[in-house]
């Protein structure tokens, strides 16, 4: 399988359960691992790969715009617009809530999600 991976990925988005927390937009970190369809890596049209520049406008627009209670609700929304709009065959996804516990560490969330 081949994998495309994007790190570090900075996005700001309305997330949390406190109503606080939906005053001010979160930073969060997104690392994502994309499998590619089957022989995409054997081309040279950027149409036949994943656009991770495209799927990453795509992300960022809609999070200025939608509000999430929960990053597991988030990585799910993500982890949809990737299998279904990108027709990726799997993918992983890994979102840390930066700042929420910042004496003890970090959250977050790891899900992996594929086509049936």
């Amino acid at each position: 399988m081949d994998i495309i991976f994007l790190r570090n990925i900075a996005l700001y988005t309305f997330i949390g359960c406190y109503d606080w927390e939906q005053q001010k937009q979160s930073k969060l970190r997104l690392d994502l691992d994309i499998a590619l369809p089957k022989n995409q890596a054997l081309t040279e049209e950027l149409e036949q790969t994943i656009d991770y520049e495209s799927l990453l406008k795509k992300l960022q627009n809609a999070l200025l715009t939608k509000r999430f209670a929960l990053i597991e609700t988030l990585a799910e929304y993500i982890a949809k617009i990737i299998l279904e709009e990108f027709k990726a065959p799997w993918t992983k996804v890994a979102i840390t809530k930066l700042g929420v516990l910042p004496e003890r560490g970090q959250v977050g969330i790891l899900i992996e999600r594929g086509k049936k």
